[in-house]
């Protein structure tokens, strides 16, 4: 069983040409390159994956970031980019090339995260950064605005995939839940991202959670997010959308 939630950051050396999220799908195009036929054939079937992916701006440093939550999905995507031969990545589509810095490996196992979260006393308040544009999809129709129902039934999906010998399900009690939850400040502004010929309407800005009800309910909630962390929220988490991170906030 993986039991193990693993983050990979690359950091490049700074490109005259200012590069933006955008650049995430073909980023993804460097990670398939390098999977096996198996691994590959079943990413291109629907549904969830087991990894997210998305480019990045810290300090003026291009950063790419590649999650992981399966151990196949680490062995096939991460393995490679590890590797000491591994000091630059060229981009085909944009015949670009971007020069390694520096590779950072984090690891955080199922058992820290269950004692950092669903056995602790976490606060009330979640204050979450969509870094990425985040989007969700229903009734064959983009949502580009957040909706505490799409944001906890994408969390749901994505820790459902995770190899946790759990399951979460609250399509019976969704109404009863979300009264548990509600938004109760937010900065967000609408943008796109761009996705070959497609021009997906989506969000980007910070929001905050306020939870209510039994303490383990609210322990559940950061359990949830924090897997978002690396799973990412929404559509196309695989492709660059969806990235977030929490923001730490103080009891109210």
């Amino acid at each position: 069983m993986n039991n193990i939630l693993r983050k990979t950051k690359v950091y490049f050396k700074p490109t005259e040409a200012k590069l933006s999220y955008n650049i995430s799908s073909v980023m993804q195009g460097v990670l398939m390159d390098k999977v096996s036929y198996g691994f590959g054939e079943k990413m291109h079937k629907d549904g969830m994956k087991p990894y997210s992916q998305y480019f990045y701006y810290e300090n003026d440093i291009p950063v790419w970031t590649v999650n992981t939550i399966s151990d196949e999905a680490e062995h096939e995507l991460v393995s490679p980019l590890l590797d000491e031969g591994c000091k630059k990545i060229y981009l085909r589509h944009k015949d670009m090339t971007l020069e390694i810095i520096k590779k950072e490996h984090t690891e955080l196992p199922y058992d820290v995260l269950m004692q950092e979260t669903f056995f602790s006393s976490c606060s009330r308040y979640i204050t979450l950064r969509f870094k990425t544009p985040t989007a969700f999809k229903t009734n064959n129709r983009y949502q580009f605005y957040p909706t505490t129902e799409h944001i906890l039934k994408s969390l749901t999906s994505k820790f459902n995939i995770c190899d946790f010998d759990a399951e979460l399900d609250f399509i019976e009690d969704m109404e009863k839940t979300l009264q548990h939850l509600e938004i109760v400040n937010y900065s967000l502004r609408s943008t796109n991202f761009y996705l070959e010929h497609t021009k997906i309407p989506s969000f980007i800005g910070r929001i905050t959670l306020k939870i209510t009800g039994p303490q383990q309910f609210v322990n559940l909630m950061h359990l949830l997010v924090r897997i978002g962390e690396y799973s990412g929220v929404g559509i196309k988490t695989a492709m660059g959308m969806g990235a977030v991170e929490i923001i730490e906030r103080k009891e109210k």
